[in-house]
C-alpha cells in the first residue's frame, strides 16, 4: 500500500481552545498548561489529497470450510482501493493508462477508476473551514432502549471523528473478486475462470467507482463512535458486564455509483490478476443520497 505524495497539507490542532483568554498565538502545551485546555477536538485539514493502494494490494475476507449440503465455502478480497480527484474526467485504470473519458449515462467520471497520476489530488478533502474532528466527550442522549442518558453516572465517554459538511467531489473505486468452493484451503492461484478449470475455484470479478461525496445532500457528515460504558446498573441490564465496549458509524454518502463485471477481450479472466474493464458497462445508480 502507498500514499500518495499528493497529501501536502496536515494541519493539526485546529480546533484546539485555551482555557486562557490571554493566549494569542500558538505555544508549546506542557504538563501544567495541559491541565487548563477545554478543548473540542483536534482538527485536521487535509487539501490536494489522494489515497492509493497498488493494484495487487488488497484486503481479504476469508471463509471457512462449509458444513451441511447445498453450502460451499466463499472467500472475498477487495484490490486496490484509490481515492483520487473526482473533477477530473480523464483517467486510468488499475490495468495501465488507456482508460479515457466517454463514460455512459452523463458521467464521464465514472468511466475511468482513478484520476490522472499528473495530478489525481483532491483539492478541498476537508478545508481548513470545514475539517475533520477528532474529540472526546461525554455523551447525553439515549441509549439502546430509549432510557435518557443525563447524568455522570450513567453516560457513557464516546471518542468521536466527525468528517466534513461539504468536500470537493472524489472518485473512489476498487476491484474485487469473489472466489467460490476453494477446496481443502488451498487457494487456485492463477487457475483460468472457465470450463478448463477442472476442480478449482469458481470466481468472479468486478469493479466498483462512485463519483460523489462523503456527506448527505443535506450535509450530514459521517461519523465513528468509539465508547466504553461503566458502572451499568445489573438490575436494568443483567446480560451486561461491568465494561463494555461499542462502536457506532453513521454513513452518510451521496453521488453516481457504477458497479460492472465485463472486462475487455484482451484481459486475461485469472484469479488474483488485474483486470481490465469495459469502460462503459456496467450497472447505474445516479442521484444517490445515502
Amino acid at each position: 500500500m502507498r500514499r500518495n505524495n499528493s497529501l501536502s497539507h496536515l494541519l493539526l490542532g485546529a480546533a484546539l481552545t485555551l482555557g486562557a483568554s490571554q493566549v494569542i498565538a500558538l505555544q508549546e502545551l506542557d504538563d501544567s498548561s495541559l491541565s487548563d485546555v477545554q478543548g473540542a477536538g483536534l482538527a485536521f485539514a487535509m487539501d490536494d489529497f489522494s489515497f492509493r493502494f497498488a493494484p495487487t494490494s488488497y484486503i481479504e475476507l476469508t471463509g471457512t470450510q462449509a458444513q451441511g449440503a447445498g453450502w460451499e465455502r466463499g472467500d472475498a478480497r477487495y484490490y486496490g482501493l484509490s481515492i483520487t480527484n473526482g473533477e477530473q474526467i480523464a483517467g486510468m485504470d488499475w490495468h495501465g493508462s488507456g482508460c479515457g473519458s466517454g463514460g455512459a449515462f452523463g458521467n464521464d467520471h465514472l468511466a475511468c477508476p482513478m484520476g490522472t497520476d499528473n495530478g489525481g489530488g483532491i483539492g478541498a478533502f476537508a478545508s481548513i473551514y470545514d475539517p475533520y474532528v477528532l474529540r472526546a466527550y461525554k455523551y447525553e442522549g439515549y441509549d439502546y432502549s430509549g432510557a435518557y442518558l443525563s447524568t455522570p453516572a450513567n453516560m457513557p465517554t464516546v471518542m468521536e471523528l466527525i468528517g466534513p459538511s461539504d468536500t470537493d467531489r472524489w472518485r473512489w473505486s476498487f476491484w474485487g473478486e469473489l472466489e467460490v468452493d476453494r477446496l481443502n484451503n488451498n487457494p487456485a492461484d492463477g487457475a483460468l475462470n472457465n470450463s478448463y478449470n477442472v476442480g478449482g475455484a469458481d470466481f468472479l470479478q468486478s469493479q466498483t467507482i462512485i463519483h460523489g461525496k462523503p456527506v448527505t445532500t443535506d450535509g450530514r457528515p459521517a461519523r465513528l463512535r468509539l465508547m466504553r460504558t461503566t458502572g451499568m446498573d445489573s438490575a436494568l441490564y443483567p446480560w451486561a458486564d461491568s465494561n463494555t465496549f461499542g462502536i457506532n458509524y453513521e454513513s452518510a454518502l451521496s453521488g453516481d455509483f457504477r458497479f460492472s463485471v465485463r472486462q475487455k477481450a484482451n484481459s486475461e479472466d485469472r484469479l488474483h490478476w488485474v483486470p481490465d474493464f469495459e469502460d462503459n458497462e456496467g450497472m447505474y445508480f445516479k442521484n444517490v443520497d445515502a
